[in-house]
């Protein structure tokens, strides 16, 4: 059995929750990117081919070991993100970069 306080913070856990995908989605309607499949895709196989050298390794300018300590992106770690997060996955340029690389 929930206590009083405890069923306030939940709610006010889920609302907050709420509001910050709605946010999150507002946002993403607003950015062009996101309106048009083919750039989304044509965006994210540049991002892959950048990390890549012509023999299939990862580029130490994009993928360093260290990259905090030498104060760079972790470009690898962001795009695995970006391609795990929830509205991402369902698109069909997801859906066409999986199969590109299958």
């Amino acid at each position: 059995m929930a206590f009083p306080s405890e069923a306030t913070n939940c709610a006010a856990d889920l609302e907050a929750a709420v509001a910050r995908h709605n946010q999150y989605t507002a946002a993403r309607g607003r950015r062009g990117i996101y309106r048009d499949d083919d750039l989304h895709l044509a965006v994210l196989r540049l991002a892959l081919s950048l990390m890549l050298t012509p023999g299939g390794r990862l580029d130490p300018a994009y993928a360093d070991k260290l990259p905090l300590l030498r104060r760079m992106q972790n470009v690898p770690h962001a795009l695995y993100h970006h391609l795990s997060h929830r509205e991402c996955a369902l698109t069909p340029a997801r859906r066409s970069l999986q199969a590109s690389f299958t």
